[in-house]
């Protein structure tokens, strides 16, 4: 007991028939899913481990990319939050509120089948069997259809009903943009601003925002503080 580390993994499957590639992404090793909410009637999953990281699941978001063009109709700068917030309420309405997580087993979903079952899985508001085919961008449906019996050759199970799909994860970057200059990073139309990281949409998790960080903070150190 105790020999072994928590479980990590990182998967990725490209030529997607539908374009581009599916990954995982901030894998949590024993870790738990959780509810990361700031508005009402929406509903946006996020994951987390503590310390330990002994939980008895790991859980990882699937990222699949999506451009302007996919948003629909609406139009404007803020066209990706909205088509964001449509997924999100969605999510929520279909759980039946209170923050309950549509799910369904991956083998469910892979090969098209819906019977209602039991739904394990670490998420603490409970679980809805949901047919997620019916509440998830026609586009991702079918890549995961592709991706997910690609992960599952890698790691045997990973596709099977011991995994448990839960819907639905939307901020794994930002859907805008805050325009700076390449050099001095300053935003382009408010003297003083840095945009930098993850919210101002340079970067797409924790270590790429670090990097984005360090970066800004080198060209603002050069700029007022230059090392003589």
């Amino acid at each position: 007991e105790g020999l072994l580390g928590a479980a990590e993994y990182f998967l990725t499957c490209s030529n997607i028939p539908t374009g581009g590639e599916i990954h995982s992404f901030c894998m949590c090793p024993g870790g738990v899913i959780i509810p990361a909410v700031h508005s009402e009637g929406e509903l946006n999953t996020n994951g987390m481990s503590f310390s330990l990281r002994n939980h008895k699941y790991g859980n990882a978001g699937l990222v699949a990319t999506f451009e302007p063009a996919e948003y629909g109709s609406d139009a404007g700068p803020l066209s990706g939050v909205r088509f964001q917030q449509y997924w999100e309420q969605l999510a929520y309405k279909t759980g039946g509120g209170d923050f309950v997580c549509p799910a369904q087993p991956a083998d469910d979903f892979v090969y098209e089948r819906s019977k209602s079952r039991e739904l394990e899985g670490s998420y603490p508001r409970g679980r809805r069997y949901t047919d997620l085919a019916t509440i998830l961008p026609e586009k991702l449906v079918k890549g995961l259809r592709h991706a997910l019996p690609v992960f599952d050759r890698s790691m045997p199970g990973f596709a099977s009903g011991f995994g448990t799909l839960h819907a639905v994860e939307t901020r794994c970057s930002s859907p805008v943009r805050i325009t700076r200059n390449p050099e001095t990073r300053e935003s382009l139309n408010v003297k003083g601003l840095y945009p930098a990281g993850e919210g101002a949409g340079y970067a797409g998790g924790i270590v790429s925002a670090a990097l984005d960080g360090i970066h800004s903070a080198a060209a603002i150190i050069g700029r007022f503080a230059p090392v003589v």
